[in-house]
C-alpha cells in the first residue's frame, strides 16, 4: 500500500501486490482493505513472491556478473577504437 508518486511505486505493482492511489485516497485504501482479509492474504503471499525472485541471491548474483560483462565489453569498445585511432598507449 502506497502513494503513485512515493517510493512504494518502485515496489508494488498497482492490484497485484497491494495497491497505489493518489496520496488523498490513501486513508480510504487502507479502510477498504482493513475490511477484506482475502485481499490482504492475497497482497502478502504475491509480495512474497516478488521479493524471493527479486531478491533471491543467485538472481542478484547472476545480475551482478551480467553487469561486470557489459562494463567489460563496452570499456573494450572503448580501448579498441583509441588503439585503432592511435590514441591509447
Amino acid at each position: 500500500m502506497g502513494t503513485v508518486d512515493g517510493p512504494l511505486a518502485e515496489v508494488v505493482t498497482d492490484g497485484v501486490t497491494g495497491r497505489l492511489v493518489p496520496p488523498d485516497l490513501l486513508a480510504g485504501t487502507i479502510r477498504d482493505l482493513l475490511a477484506d482479509e482475502e485481499l490482504r492474504r492475497a497482497y502478502g503471499a504475491e509480495g512474497a513472491r516478488w521479493v524471493r525472485g527479486a531478491y533471491d541471491w543467485t538472481v542478484a548474483a547472476l545480475r551482478t556478473v551480467e553487469a561486470y560483462e557489459r562494463t567489460r565489453a563496452q570499456h573494450a569498445l572503448t580501448h579498441e577504437g583509441a588503439t585503432a585511432a592511435g590514441l591509447a598507449a
